[in-house]
């Protein structure tokens, strides 16, 4: 019988014990889609254990509840609803998971992010690089308005798989730079999760000593003048501490991004290889999907 209220009507419940098990994490990821598309589009209240990550609601994190029993002496006790509200709302899973909070921290911008498609960069220098190619007349092709740009924390966040692959399942699209001198460090892992150069990742810069960073697409002009300035910086480099050569290359790098924004007259020739990454990204991230032509059947 139909209740004669809206309100009246019992809302159906289907319970899915870890729909997780056998899957690939992709497959994972996008099973968790249907079930919160299954959901929406039915009116039925869908509820799954699970033990993987790629299973949670990243569309409503809310809908997320973590659940905890407490251990003394060896005995289980109560159960508890642990606190998963505000933006860092992952890091409680991420640390019942096993991720470390430094690892997981590197990765807390993503997890705000909510535009489809995502060119994910390996520090806040870069980020800054990009989005002045969003922003500025430069003559040259602009880095496309919908694609945000999210640092992820340098090249060693890469190496965990675990994460790389939730945070690839969270939107619809994602390119991933990195700079060429983490190339040996870095591909093999991208790699596993079948990503493919050109396509889902590009290393930035030139394979020549200083320059095999996004630092090495840069006119001539804006790294003669910044290292025309800055020998002590220059000479740092070379220095047998390493924090002191890492806090040389850190206030160059500024010192280039300065440099390099004061000036909007550059010609094409200048702009080539950061002309050419741009293009890349817009291509991959933009360009429409194309769904796959069934072969008509010629059978009589």
């Amino acid at each position: 019988k139909t209740a004669a209220l809206p309100d009246d009507k019992i809302t159906p419940i289907l319970i899915i014990e870890e729909p997780e098990s056998f899957l690939h994490p992709s497959a994972q990821s996008e099973f968790g889609r249907i079930l919160q598309t299954l959901s929406e589009e039915f009116g039925i209240q869908i509820l799954a254990t699970t033990h993987s990550p790629y299973m949670l609601n990243r569309e409503d994190p809310k809908s997320n509840i973590l659940l905890y029993r407490d251990r003394g002496k060896g005995k289980a006790h109560q159960t508890r609803v642990i606190d998963t509200s505000g933006d860092s709302w992952m890091a409680p899973f991420a640390e019942h998971l096993g991720i470390a909070p430094e690892e997981f921290s590197c990765w807390r911008p993503v997890f705000s992010t909510y535009k489809s498609r995502v060119l994910l960069v390996e520090g806040q220098t870069d980020k800054e690089y990009f989005e002045f190619f969003q922003n500025s007349i430069l003559g040259s092709e602009p880095l496309a308005k919908e694609i945000e740009v999210v640092p992820y924390g340098g090249k060693d966040t890469l190496k965990n798989t675990l994460l790389l692959q939730f945070v690839l399942s969270k939107f619809d699209r994602v390119f991933i730079t990195y700079d060429l001198d983490a190339d040996g460090e870095v591909r093999d892992p991208l790699r596993r999760l079948d990503l493919k150069e050109g396509r889902d990742f590009a290393s930035l810069g030139v394979p020549l000593p200083g320059k095999d960073c996004i630092e090495g697409l840069l006119p001539e002009r804006v790294l003669g003048a910044v290292n025309g300035r800055e020998t002590s910086l220059v000479m740092g480099l070379g220095s047998r501490d390493s924090s002191k050569r890492r806090q040389a290359k850190d206030t160059l790098k500024k010192k280039y991004i300065q440099e390099f924004k004061q000036h909007l007259d550059y010609s094409k020739e200048e702009l080539k290889e950061l002309t050419k990454i741009v293009r890349l990204i817009n291509k991959t991230l933009c360009a429409p999907k194309v769904r796959p032509q069934r072969t008509p059947d010629r059978r009589r």
